[in-house]
């Protein structure tokens, strides 16, 4: 073969390559429809192509910590998570997700410090915020101050999941596990794939 056509042909495959390179928003928009079909595990393939293009893409990483977060995964969650919020995304999003999965991994001390700084956000990331603040003094035995945030989300917003999912634990920590499992089977009946619901009406069933 002349030295010529055998570049011309390895020219051809190079850019045939190229044209099949997704971008990362390409790669971003397959991993939506993938989580709106619940196929995490392709999500997951998908969003890790996108981040291994351009590492530094938040939209990607608070895609995959919210993937990780759903199959229960909280440490790998809150990797991402963490690193979507430390790069100012859209907190509003983030946050309860990220609270949610420090919240798994037992990190109180973690979840109060980010509740007590973070200001801006709207009603129902308010009462997740305050809800997970809650549950984390509830775990350090500091009662007063976990019940004050209970009620501060109650009063953010009252109909909310975080909201409701925190007067359960006010409930329990008053000795009123009947009155703690009437409200997780009302929340459950309107939010049935609220995991931190769930677990805790298993656990007290």
């Amino acid at each position: 073969m002349r030295p010529l056509k055998k570049y011309g042909i390895l020219l051809t495959v190079l850019l045939a390559v190229g044209c099949t390179q997704k971008s990362p928003q390409e790669y971003i928009e397959e991993a939506e429809q993938a989580i709106l079909k619940n196929d995490t595990e392709a999500a997951v393939i998908v969003l890790k192509n996108a981040l291994s293009s351009e590492p530094r893409n938040l939209r990607a990483r608070f895609l995959l910590g919210s993937v990780y977060f759903k199959r229960g995964n909280a440490e790998s969650a809150e990797k991402e998570l963490k690193i979507a919020f430390n790069g100012d995304y859209f907190k509003n999003e983030v946050l309860p997700l990220y609270l949610g999965s420090l919240d798994f991994l037992r990190r109180d001390d973690e979840i109060i410090q980010i509740a007590e700084r973070v200001t801006g956000l709207n009603s129902e990331t308010e009462a997740a915020v305050q809800t997970y603040k809650g549950l984390a003094l509830f775990r350090k035995n500091e009662m007063s101050r976990g019940k004050l945030a209970i009620k501060r989300a109650s009063d953010v917003s009252p109909e909310s999941p975080y909201s409701r999912l925190g007067r359960a634990h006010h409930a329990l920590q008053d000795g009123e596990a009947t009155d703690a499992l009437i409200i997780l089977d009302e929340l459950l009946g309107d939010s049935p794939e609220f995991m931190e619901a769930a677990l805790m009406h298993g656990q007290l069933n």
